[in-house]
């Protein structure tokens, strides 16, 4: 079933991501494990998430199309926070053509 997952403990508005899971009730622990994107005053910032979290609330919606859960999970561990990392150049960096000495034949 699709669900629209919710962090609750991230600093900032907390991030959602769609996955695919199975029905799961409020207390039910689940493992969690993927990586969001985002771009904040021109630096590229990563969340892993990575562990287990408790489902803290639950909702359907079938305001369109097939019917999604929401959920709101909390961490049991430690809470995922975001951190930069450094942008990549947009085009591969290109090496100047080797030169060698002319040999003689």
């Amino acid at each position: 079933m699709l669900s629209i997952v919710q962090l609750e403990d991230v600093k900032g508005t907390p991030p959602k991501a769609k996955l695919d899971l199975p029905q799961v009730q409020i207390g039910d622990p689940i493992g969690l494990r993927f990586q969001i994107q985002r771009k904040s005053n021109g630096r590229t910032e990563v969340l892993d998430v990575d562990g287990q979290f408790r489902v803290t609330a639950r909702g359907l919606d079938a305001s369109s199309g097939p019917v999604r859960q929401l959920l709101s999970v909390e961490p049991i561990g430690a809470a995922p926070k975001w951190h930069s990392v450094k942008n990549c150049s947009q085009s591969p960096r290109r090496l100047s053509p080797a030169i060698s000495p002319k040999t003689s034949i």
